[in-house]
């Protein structure tokens, strides 16, 4: 997928008033009711297809879907969701049986749950396969496609406008492009996989990405990705995980950027300062008084809610992002030393939110370290572990 850049839409710099005759046409997008049922059919008995997208991020609560593109061994089709719904369409990508292939799947799926409440029964991220053989953890499909298959990627209109129509014919043989060689890329990872022994591991990473919990914007994990929750207390931890549940709803039911509410920076000062009425709220700062009229019932009632939450069930502020430990030294050089052995990324082992985890609280035995942690499956059993003895056996200071 390409989301469209913040920003003036970039224009492509010629317009296809004159397309480039020395390639072969490009089909135009599929625009109608009749065409779309006509690719369904053609799709019937097809078990894998290359997808992707190509949306808007910003200027909504959800990303604004430009143009969905896929191929087969056979064919390649743009569908346009601006003149067409595409919703049996993504219905029957979905269908049981039937595997997507994509690379850095997570925003698409995202944007399938979220719009079509649809997710596929099975996915092949090249992304995350090319990470099990090697590569960077989030490496390019046009570096893997290059260096795996010999062939190119137009990188053109990487930051064209997706909203205009009609598209170009250079937007369409771009948007073609990247699932073009998607299905040849997956066979050689899963050939590569299979012969490594990590297709077991690969296949159990990308299970999660059909699992609609992946997908959901859970508040609680929403706040601890913000940046200086680590430094708050569980009570305005509380606060601020109510906050962003009431910025997500109101976002939501208004259909505007989260930050057409309020900020993360905004927020994290309201569970520091919690405010009690709006005079209050509005010498806060940061929230504009419009906002203060319209939603400053909701915001106060929330800062009510983190308040009165009971002191046994106040949510665990995220771990301080800085760790100066040497027990944290000894579990990364223990990562470290095992991916370099298994020729993987160590991020995809465990990256550094999942190692700073346990310094978050004390740890009083190895079941409150692996909890702590929050490893699962191969991870589990490749590095528990390791890291208890790394952490119990190194000195604190």
């Amino acid at each position: 997928m390409h989301p469209q850049r913040s920003g003036s839409p970039r224009r492509d710099p010629q317009p296809d008033a004159q397309p480039d005759r020395t390639l072969p046409p490009v089909p135009a997008p599929i625009a109608t009711v009749r065409e779309r049922e006509a690719l369904i059919a053609r799709l019937a008995d097809t078990p894998k297809i290359a997808f992707d997208t190509e949306f808007h991020p910003e200027g909504s609560y959800l990303p604004q879907l430009m143009l969905l593109q896929l191929a087969t061994d056979e064919f390649a089709a743009t569908l346009d969701p601006l003149a067409v719904d595409p919703a049996p369409l993504v219905e029957a990508l979905c269908a049981p049986g039937r595997t997507l292939v994509l690379h850095a799947a997570q925003a698409d799926l995202a944007i399938l749950h979220s719009r079509f409440g649809r997710l596929p029964a099975r996915v092949f991220d090249t992304q995350l396969a090319a990470a099990f053989a090697g590569h960077r953890l989030q490496e390019s499909l046009a570096t893997l496609v290059h260096q795996r298959l010999g062939l190119e990627v137009s990188k053109g209109q990487r930051f064209t406008d997706w909203s205009r129509r009609p598209l170009s014919e250079r937007q369409i043989r771009y948007a073609l492009g990247d699932v073009q060689p998607l299905l040849a890329l997956a066979r050689d990872l899963e050939d590569e996989l299979r012969r490594r022994g990590r297709l077991a591991w690969f296949e159990e990473d990308a299970a999660r990405l059909t699992a609609a919990a992946t997908h959901e914007r859970d508040p609680l994990e929403l706040a601890r990705r913000i940046r200086g929750a680590e430094r708050l207390d569980p009570r305005a931890f509380a606060v601020l995980v109510e906050l962003v549940a009431t910025r997500e709803r109101l976002a939501e039911t208004r259909d505007v950027p989260r930050s057409r509410i309020a900020s993360n920076a905004v927020l994290l000062e309201l569970a520091r300062r919690q405010p009690t009425d709006r005079k209050a709220l509005t010498a806060t700062g940061g929230l504009p008084n419009a906002v203060v009229r319209r939603h400053g019932e909701a915001l106060l009632a929330a800062i009510a809610r983190g308040r009165s939450r009971d002191a046994h069930s106040l949510p665990a502020p995220p771990p301080p992002r800085r760790v100066t430990d040497p027990r944290l030294d000894a579990m990364r050089a223990v990562v470290r030393t095992l991916a370099a052995s298994l020729d993987l990324p160590a991020e995809l082992l465990a990256n550094a939110a999942t190692l700073r985890a346990p310094f978050a609280s004390p740890i009083p035995d190895r079941a409150a370290f692996a909890r702590a942690l929050g490893l699962t499956g191969w991870r589990a059993e490749l590095l528990l572990e390791p890291l208890w003895r790394s952490y119990t056996e190194t000195p604190a200071h």
